[in-house]
């Protein structure tokens, strides 16, 4: 998923995996998930919602991704996030 989000962004320093992208991913994922109603009233999914990409959600992401205990991984996802220093090649 993260390699495809990948191909839409231009070359360069834009396809870095960092923090902010690893944020904005899965704050997308909960907008493309979340049941919202329309103005009618009718629950719907897949629809942009304040309240779900709001950027105080996206603080609390990226937080959340900071959190070694609420959130734990093993992946390096760059440097910023988690475990990116102590899991770092060359380093154990």
């Amino acid at each position: 998923l993260v390699e495809q989000i990948r191909t839409y962004l231009p070359a360069g320093r834009a396809r870095a995996i960092t923090l902010d992208l690893v944020a904005y991913i899965v704050m997308s994922m909960m907008q493309m998930l979340a049941f919202t109603p329309d103005t009618d009233g009718v629950l719907c999914y897949g629809k942009r919602n304040r309240e779900v990409g709001s950027p105080a959600r996206f603080a609390d992401i990226k937080a959340w991704l900071l959190d070694a205990d609420a959130c734990p991984t093993d992946h390096i996802l760059g440097e910023g996030v988690h475990g990116a220093r102590d899991c770092a090649p060359g380093r154990a």
